[in-house]
């Protein structure tokens, strides 16, 4: 019997590029795709599929999140992430919440259906992400004293200008730290900053 998956990104482009993928595969049928993942999971909660192929960034915040409801599912899903984020912390995060798989989007397809297979399999796929970090660190370790504190405030919603009259520093200041935080955790922007900070409260 095929196996059902359902693909969740919100970039149509490579939506469309999965999906050319698994065009006329023997063992795997790409059932769907949603570019978020509220439609995902008012799908699923009728038509449950073998594996959810995923980003980790979604429109909602990060992946994880959705995560949690989809593996309440039964019969639980197989949640492999498909991600351009390449960080060693947040994969943890995610091994350590039960998410079978974790993968960059820079892989060739020969690799994907390999961890789909491994995964198909009852095996864990956690490759090719950037691993130079030590793994003994914890992401503040990253972090200058300041650039804690601002990440902080940041995760708490607070803007610029109250970080800035918060911590009796210049607007400017403040700017140059986030900027640098985003940096050093391999981020975006100030919202992955929120997401990220929030799987390690």
């Amino acid at each position: 019997m095929m196996k059902r998956i359902i693909h969740i990104d919100d970039h149509l482009l490579f939506a469309q590029g999965i999906k050319l993928l698994f065009e006329g595969h023997k063992e795997y049928q790409l059932e769907h795709h949603f570019p978020n993942s509220t439609d995902a999971i008012s799908y699923c909660s009728k038509n449950i599929p073998d594996l959810l192929l995923m980003d980790y960034y979604l429109p909602e915040g990060n992946g994880l999140d959705a995560a949690e409801y989809f593996m309440k599912l039964l019969p639980r899903p197989k949640i492999i992430f498909l991600t351009m984020v390449n960080d060693y912390f947040i994969m943890q995060a995610a091994r350590s919440k039960g998410i079978d798989g974790f993968l960059s989007k820079n892989i060739g397809y020969e690799a994907l259906f390999s961890a789909i297979d491994s995964v198909f399999k009852g095996e864990r796929s956690f490759k090719n992400i950037n691993t130079q970090n030590d793994s003994t660190l914890g992401f503040v370790d990253l972090l200058s004293k300041r650039e804690k504190q601002i990440a902080k405030l940041v995760a708490e919603g607070y803007s610029t200008p109250k970080i800035a009259s918060t911590l009796f520093i210049s607007e400017l200041t403040v700017s140059t730290h986030r900027k640098n935080i985003i940096r050093k955790l391999n981020l975006e922007n100030s919202v992955q900053l929120g997401n990220y900070i929030h799987l390690f409260n």
